[in-house]
């Protein structure tokens, strides 16, 4: 089976569920060597995040997309299946676009758009992409694997106290998190008020983030590297209304690898343990069943 991914979550699926020889193509952000035919406008720029977001919000406006596929490349890989998604425009390349790519291709790719709001709907994910390409056990198995690492860090976690936190998903403006990040933070032991769970992220001002009094920041913008989030972080922090905030003053504001909460794949699992051991540094955690699956896979 011949797998094109224009979504890297999908692509890290393939891999750590050792099933990278199905993978013919991806998106210039996908780790790996496979052929790039998905680009973006931006991936050459040096853009702060309010530069990016002013340039994604234009091209919103205008209709126009900052994505383009390369059809010569595409037409090579010969795909029977294209991953792609439905869940932001703005981050990745979306269905409509990747139906429109694929018009062209004799025979035609089925199109299969993952569009995950929760964590459960990114752990059935991961067995759609396993089960696309003929290796339905080890989806299955994985999805096992994560289940049984959140139901031993919960019962680690069982008596401590919930840690409150505000999750940065973009710096400037700034936006509160939104999807399945909340549940992940619940399952680290933490609680975010602004937080929407299985709802889009927004836009929230420095006031609203006062109010609900953070102990612990965490920021992972989507798609910036973690030298460019501590940057950006930085930048905001020295003003006057941040400074005044009760995670600022006790230096419990973290800058997090972003790939761990905002690709919704295996990763996620990840995440949620490095954010326990943020929010709880004096526990031992369990150890993680997911990993020796990787592992083994």
């Amino acid at each position: 089976m011949r797998a094109v991914s224009f979504l890297p979550a999908a692509t890290t699926m393939l891999q750590q569920l050792g099933l990278s020889e199905h993978l013919y193509g991806q998106t210039f952000e996908c780790p790996g060597d496979a052929p790039v035919i998905v680009h973006s406008a931006l991936e050459d720029e040096s853009l702060s995040s309010s530069e990016i977001h002013e340039k994604i919000q234009h091209a919103a406006a205008t209709g126009e997309s900052v994505y383009s596929v390369n059809q010569d490349e595409l037409s090579k890989a010969a795909p029977d299946v294209v991953f792609t998604q439905q869940v932001c425009n703005v981050c990745q390349i979306g269905e409509d676009e990747t139906r429109e790519a694929v018009q062209s291709l004799t025979p035609t790719p089925e199109v299969i758009p993952l569009s995950p709001k929760t964590l459960n709907d990114v752990w059935s994910d991961i067995e759609t992409v396993a089960h696309a390409v003929g290796a339905p056990e080890k989806g299955e198995e994985m999805r096992q694997a994560i289940t049984q690492d959140i139901q031993a860090l919960r019962r680690c976690l069982e008596n401590e106290p919930k840690r409150r936190i505000f999750f940065m998903e973009w710096p400037d403006p700034v936006f509160h998190a939104g999807h399945w990040i909340p549940e992940m933070i619940e399952a680290a032991g933490g609680f975010d008020p602004l937080g929407r769970p299985g709802g889009k992220s927004g836009v929230v001002n420095v006031a609203d983030i006062a109010e609900t009094d953070p102990e612990v920041m965490i920021a992972a913008p989507c798609g910036l590297s973690p030298s460019e989030a501590e940057t950006e972080v930085q930048t905001q922090l020295v003003r006057p209304e941040w400074q005044a905030l009760r995670a600022v003053k006790n230096n419990e504001v973290y800058t997090i690898n972003a790939d761990l909460f905002t690709q919704p794949g295996i990763d996620l699992i990840e995440g949620i343990y490095t954010l326990a051991r943020l929010l709880h540094p004096n526990l031992l955690l369990p150890a993680m069943t997911s990993r020796n699956v990787r592992a083994k896979l």
